[in-house]
């Protein structure tokens, strides 16, 4: 039978060539629309994950002059990342804008499972029929709604799979040719597990060398012309063999973990997952499809049927084949496999969809196929994967409560799984004065360690805030979520309010009252006060200033105090001089140090913006210093190269240094 229908052709006078093309056109509207109701509503339901994360900024990165660097990269093949790039290029970047790209992708591949079942039987119900389960596949709706290559590895494996068809089964017209060869490449550039596909087919020629030797090898021929057009990726392919096959996989226990000889046990792990556990449910309809096949050739004749025994024997060769496959590599390796053979399912999808509609009679036809979607939708389980652990959510919710200032940590592990989707939606949406910071690198296992991100890392930015958020897993198997090192932050008693759930993540409040700081008690009111407030370049306003006393002898000290405002957020270190000048305007002492906050030392990079920066300053007075009226003075410069920060007087004069008044030296 199988030798026999490779060679068949479709009558011209069969029955099934008879469906009207407006047929063929509304069906396969109706069969986008299922497509659309099924995976357009959930396109940003749940936050990106670790491998979104990763695929986003590995599209980020890639810049276009720079495209044979990227080649070379490690990782996935680069199509999907240059759509990617372009895609948001043009729609932005949230979540729903970038998933959509797959979402497209899963639309197309749909159409193209529409087309296959419709030019194998010309029967545009077994298309819809097709169209409708592939799409109602709980597997495949999950990663449709992923920014991820495998929406696109499904898109470019259908491609592949009518081309092929149409190029063995049909005329060999050029379109069909060239299809072929973009397709292969097409799948080559989207997905290295793509491999198993273009070899399986490539098997499946080749049982037919006896009686189309020719054809056999004009299709070894454009594999190999397509195989030119990847030779770019052929480097970065083996870097990638080399990092994947030679280490072995983590995390999760659905995969094939086993690197021993591949068992029953881990194809039907395999199957299970892919199936989303409802093995029975597909096999009874593969059952009822095979029954419905068996009768549409007794009934209309086996060499009629040609093309559909060919598709049917094609779609099981890649099945069966490409799994084959990929188990043998497991043979030797570890590595995932569920996942990445996505592209079984819309071959599954068109083999049910080819069976419901070879049965006999219309009124069984309907119905059954119309259950059929309905059970495959139902049976569709949550599977527990990090996109719904809440990432995007927690930072939602504290973008939308935050204030100016308020200090952000986000608290996890030193695993990026959670820190690094935590860290992404931070940066996107808390607003850009909100300091981050990110304890991921610092282990809490006990009170020394607590202790010392408190009072060293932390304390640089809560002691001159009132308010700070802490982000953190709420399952210890996730992060770290003890926040004891609280305790350790100093004399200040931050209150914790009540704790907010955000998907698996937990969102703290603490909060304390800033001290204020009033007039310097006994400070003497200053003869001929510099005009306050001044600012100190566009970063710094200095607000008020104080000494304890305008007469001193030598030998003593000075206290000055200084209030100053971060007009925004510096982003390196400045330090503060005091400079007493002789009238010559000899410098007869000088003080120059980091600016303090309530007589503890801030660099400037921690302060907050629009705050009173409580600061104060010792300047001696040097034995023997002639007595008379001395200059005090006060400026900024950069800690790294020096540079002073220019202050511009109100008449418009700009100078380095600001007199803030004259202090009297007594003998």
């Amino acid at each position: 039978v199988a030798t026999h229908a490779l060679d068949a052709k479709p009558s011209k006078n069969h029955p099934s060539n008879s469906e009207p093309r407006s047929s063929i056109i509304w069906m396969g509207a109706l069969a986008l629309f299922i497509a659309a109701v099924m995976f357009i509503p959930r396109m940003g339901a749940w936050s990106m994950w670790l491998d979104e994360i990763n695929m986003v900024e590995a599209s980020l990165a890639f810049r276009p002059l720079e495209f044979h660097t990227y080649l070379f990269r490690p990782g996935h093949p680069p199509l999907y990342f240059i759509l990617l790039r372009i895609w948001t290029l043009v729609t932005g970047q949230t979540d729903a804008a970038m998933r959509a790209l797959s979402m497209l992708a899963g639309m197309i591949a749909t159409a193209l499972v529409y087309r296959v079942a419709v030019d194998t039987t010309h029967r545009p119900f077994a298309g819809l029929t097709a169209a409708a389960i592939c799409s109602a596949m709980g597997f495949i709706q999950y990663f449709v709604h992923e920014v991820h290559n495998y929406a696109m590895l499904l898109m470019m494996s259908m491609a592949f799979v009518l081309f092929y068809m149409r190029w063995w089964f049909g005329s060999r017209q050029r379109s069909a040719t060239l299809g072929v060869v973009v397709a292969t490449a097409g799948l080559a550039y989207t997905h290295y597990y793509s491999m198993f596909v273009i070899v399986a087919a490539s098997l499946f020629s080749l049982t037919m060398i006896v009686r189309r030797r020719g054809d056999v090898f004009r299709w070894f021929r454009l594999q190999v012309i397509a195989a030119v057009t990847y030779l770019p990726w052929i480097p970065a392919m083996a870097a990638i063999a080399n990092e994947r096959l030679t280490t072995s996989a983590s995390g999760g226990s659905r995969r094939i973990t086993t690197s021993a000889p591949t068992s029953w046990a881990t194809i039907a792990d395999t199957i299970r997952v892919m199936l989303y556990d409802q093995q029975i449910l597909y096999g009874l309809l593969l059952l009822i499809g095979t029954v419905g096949i068996v009768l549409l050739i007794r009934r209309e004749g086996r060499r009629q049927n040609g093309r559909l025994l060919n598709t049917v024997m094609f779609l099981v060769a890649l099945i069966v084949g490409s799994t084959a496959l990929a188990l043998l590599v497991n043979l030797r390796y570890e590595t995932f496999i569920n996942r990445r053979m996505i592209f079984l399912l819309p071959m599954l999808a068109i083999l049910l969809g080819i069976g419901l509609a070879a049965l006999p009679k219309a009124w069984i036809r309907w119905p059954l196929t119309v259950a059929a979607v309905a059970l495959v939708v139902s049976a569709n389980r949550p599977i527990e994967l990090p996109g719904d652990w809440g990432f995007r959510q927690a930072n939602e919710v504290v973008a939308a409560n935050v204030e100016t200032n308020d200090l952000v940590i986000l608290q996890f592990s030193e695993d990026p799984f959670i820190g690094r989707p935590l860290r992404y939606y931070a940066h996107q949406l808390l607003p850009a004065d909100n300091p981050i910071l990110l304890l991921g690198d610092q282990s809490l296992a006990n009170d020394f360690n607590r202790e010392f991100f408190a009072t060293q890392i932390a304390a640089n930015y809560t002691d001159m805030r009132e308010r700070f958020w802490v982000i953190r897993s709420s399952d210890p198997s996730l992060g770290q979520t003890d926040i004891s090192w609280v305790k350790f932050l100093s004399d200040r008693a931050f209150t914790e309010s009540e704790d907010v759930r955000s998907g698996w993540m937990t969102i703290s409040l603490f909060t304390a009252p800033l001290e204020q700081r009033g007039p310097l008690p006994g400070a003497p009111e200053l003869p001929d006060p510099p005009s306050l407030p001044q600012p100190f370049g566009d970063l710094f306003r200095l607000d008020r200033v104080q000494v304890d006393r305008l007469q001193v002898s030598s030998g003593k000290t000075i206290i000055v105090w200084l209030d100053w405002r971060a007009e925004r957020q510096p982003d390196q270190d400045y330090i503060v001089f005091l400079h007493l000048l002789s009238p010559e305007g000899q410098l007869v002492s000088q003080v120059d140090e980091t600016p303090s906050f309530l007589d503890k030392q801030v660099r400037t990079v921690f302060w907050p913006v629009f705050t009173p920066i409580y600061d104060s300053h010792v300047l001696p007075i040097i034995p023997g210093t002639p007595p008379g009226d001395y200059r005090l003075t006060v400026g900024m410069y950069e800690a790294m190269d020096l540079s002073p920060v220019p202050i511009t007087l109100s008449d418009g004069l700009t100078v380095n240094e600001l007199r803030i008044t004259t202090i009297t030296i007594n003998p």
